[in-house]
């Protein structure tokens, strides 16, 4: 998971969409080696040119695909470990319909007027809301930061 250091509410929140990003776009990359692999498999013929058979360029498909894996398993894992993160943070919140809002949104991913609808609130409510839980989110990143010796105020002696 990102640092939170220095890191504003709505960086915080994103980390979640930037996750399902990396994770859809591995799981493409999966998908379009395995299919590559396939149909390499059903077409092999012999030398394919340089030297390389098809059984070589089977061979590099599966290690990619291998890697690949690997990789979308990291990123699941890393995933999964910031939602929970926000989830654990967005439940610290004192107000039970910011909470219920920011969960839908951030942590089930559903479309605001989807969520309006859910709530039965007009949109601009949830907008509202979601200000609300923004600036709390905002309130318990800054309470989780250590604080700078140096900026720490002067205790009268």
């Amino acid at each position: 998971m990102t640092e939170r250091k220095n890191m504003s509410a709505v960086e915080y929140l994103m980390q979640i969409s930037e996750a399902d990003t990396k994770v859809r776009k591995l799981e493409t990359r999966v998908r379009n080696l395995r299919t590559l692999a396939t149909d390499n498999a059903h077409h092999m013929n012999g030398p394919i040119g340089h030297g390389q058979t098809d059984y070589d360029r089977t061979g590099t498909l599966m290690a990619e695909i291998c890697d690949a894996e690997e990789e979308l398993a990291d990123a699941r894992s890393a995933d999964a470990e910031i939602r929970e993160a926000v989830g654990k943070m967005i439940c610290r919140i004192d107000d039970e319909n910011v909470q219920t809002l920011m969960m839908m949104r951030y942590i089930q991913g559903m479309k605001w007027g989807d969520i309006a609808a859910e709530m039965a609130y007009s949109e601009q409510w949830i907008y509202t809301l979601r200000i609300k839980g923004i600036q709390e989110i905002e309130r318990l990143l800054l309470d989780e930061m250590p604080y700078n010796q140096d900026e720490l105020p002067e205790e009268n002696s």
